[in-house]
């Protein structure tokens, strides 16, 4: 019984010894969690604070609407590079055009032009018209740098020529209400080169005749 006893007791103290050593490795282990648990958040800190220094904010010169963004969150941006288009709301509309070379030849300063805006379509809607007020003197895209075309209708590859034009009104009449015109909104547009009476259309095949003859 005296020896059952003692290996008992022995048993009760290595059982004790095993329960201490879990209890000190466990501490141990949760103190080396919390320590990488405090360096993640150093480093996560560190990251943020270099983010912000690298950070540049970008203020555009005049107060207006963007109508153009060119970059994407987290994008990495180059020297000299087109991030916005913000237009003055202040400042007279401009309608930009990009004319093929075919189409550019007989338009001239000061025609009229009939605008059809894709958001407001003609049949519905009518139709608007504006002013020539400016004409490049060189191609905006040169024939070279246009991409390759797709199907015969693109095989005739041709320079864009940059036309602005001066709207007659900022709105469009849609359902009784004056509707305004947004910045970077897209429009089809048609030159009138060139006014004729109906009789001068009837006419004309025949003095063409006539000049054969």
């Amino acid at each position: 019984m005296a020896e059952l006893q003692a290996r008992r007791a022995e048993l009760r103290q290595q059982a004790d010894e095993r329960k201490r050593t879990q209890r000190f490795g466990l501490a141990e282990k949760t103190g080396q969690l919390a320590a990488v648990r405090n360096e993640l958040s150093g480093i996560v800190a560190r990251i943020a604070g270099q983010a912000a220094q690298s950070q540049l904010d970008i203020v555009a010169p005049v107060d207006g609407q963007v109508a153009g963004l060119f970059v994407e969150t987290g994008a990495s941006v180059a020297a000299d590079q087109v991030l916005a288009v913000v237009g003055d709301i202040r400042a007279d509309p401009v309608i930009v055009l990009g004319v093929p070379a075919r189409a550019v030849g007989l338009a001239k300063v000061g025609q009229r032009v009939v605008l059809k805006y894709d958001a407001f379509p003609f049949k519905t809607f009518g139709i608007g018209h504006g002013t020539i007020t400016s004409i490049s003197e060189s191609p905006l895209r040169p024939a070279a740098d246009l991409p390759p075309a797709q199907d015969a209708r693109e095989s005739n590859r041709q320079s864009t020529y940059r036309i602005e034009v001066l709207p007659e009104s900022r709105t469009i009449r849609a359902y009784g209400v004056d509707e305004p015109i947004r910045i970077g909104s897209t429009l089809s547009a048609d030159i009138v080169v060139e006014r004729r009476r109906l009789i001068d259309w009837v006419l004309d095949p025949i003095r063409a005749m006539r000049g054969r003859g």
